[in-house]
């Protein structure tokens, strides 16, 4: 069960029944993931930050495919 696993929805394996029945629930873990980080905007271009590849590297192993900004 993906709760007990603590798992976001968005990632498990449904079926169009299960869909219909999570899709009346709106669950925000559903949605696809936003990560909205805040630095200035030259390091950003630069991608001269002590933390952008950290925050990057945990992105892409937990959430692949997720937009940073």
């Amino acid at each position: 069960m993906l709760s007990e696993e603590k798992g976001s929805v968005r990632f498990g394996d449904w079926n169009e029944r299960e869909i219909e029945v999570l899709n009346k629930h709106l669950f925000n873990t559903s949605k696809p993931m936003v990560y909205l980080l805040n630095m200035a905007e030259e390091d950003y271009i630069k991608k001269k930050n002590k933390w952008l590849g950290k925050v990057k590297q945990w992105i892409d192993e937990h959430d692949p495919g997720a937009t940073v900004i």
